[in-house]
């Protein structure tokens, strides 16, 4: 396990220091990520049918040049996964929800506060998972740093360059990360809410869709009774 997750990072974390030719990340780099940083997905994914079948779908679909932002937008895919399928329920749920609001009785004033409750515990773990990806990324740059202080094949002056183009790039990430964490409640609640808003937008456009259509089929029907009665 310890030597398949160092291969994984050598290929993760491939940097401009040492240019190589354009390849693809495929499905077999996607399973060992999942392997790597989110092993319970694989074991579910053994005793759920459906859930299997939604992680099938996009390992059979995934491609992606292979770079580091890629790669890095790979493992944040990986971390993920449930929260992507947790968000698309609370999509069903919701629009479901108003759709029989009248059958089920819940105002839609506690229908939109429930769902910004499970949208905000979302948003709130795609936060952390971000803050997660970006440690990662550090602790990649600075074993990268020890193996570059090894390397007998470069010079002194190249070690020197290749050390601070990879420190720079970690002080540019902890400052993304220091930024992330500022009024960072705020902003998982402003995220939340504009899901919800767009939540709201879909089912006004799909209702006001199927008032249209219905309107048009009695029309046609007051239109067209001889027609009607033969059907």
């Amino acid at each position: 396990m310890r030597n398949k997750a160092l291969l994984l990072l050598a290929m993760v974390f491939a940097t401009a220091l040492h240019a190589q030719e354009v390849s693809l990340l495929n499905k077999d780099d996607l399973l060992a990520a999942f392997e790597l940083y989110n092993p319970s997905v694989l074991e579910k994914a053994t005793k759920e049918e459906g859930y299997r079948n939604i992680l099938q779908q996009l390992v059979s679909s995934y491609t992606a040049v292979r770079n580091e932002q890629n790669e890095l937008e790979l493992i944040a895919l990986v971390k993920n996964f449930d929260n992507s399928i947790l968000l698309q329920y609370a999509r069903q749920q919701y629009l479901n929800s108003r759709r029989f609001q009248d059958m089920s009785g819940i105002s839609l004033e506690k229908l939109n506060a429930q769902t910004k409750q499970d949208l905000t515990e979302v948003f709130t773990s795609i936060y952390q998972n971000t803050l997660e990806v970006k440690k990662i990324q550090i602790k990649h740059y600075r074993q990268t740093i020890k193996q570059i202080k090894k390397d007998k094949t470069l010079s002194v002056e190249q070690k020197k360059q290749q050390v601070a183009f990879l420190k720079d790039k970690i002080d540019q990430v902890k400052q993304e990360i220091r930024l992330l964490k500022i009024e960072s409640k705020m902003r998982i609640s402003a995220t939340a809410n504009a899901y919800l808003t767009q939540l709201q937008n879909e089912y006004e456009r799909a209702n006001a869709y199927e008032s249209q259509a219905a309107q048009a089929t009695s029309a046609d029907i007051k239109s067209n009774p001889q027609k009607t009665a033969a059907q």
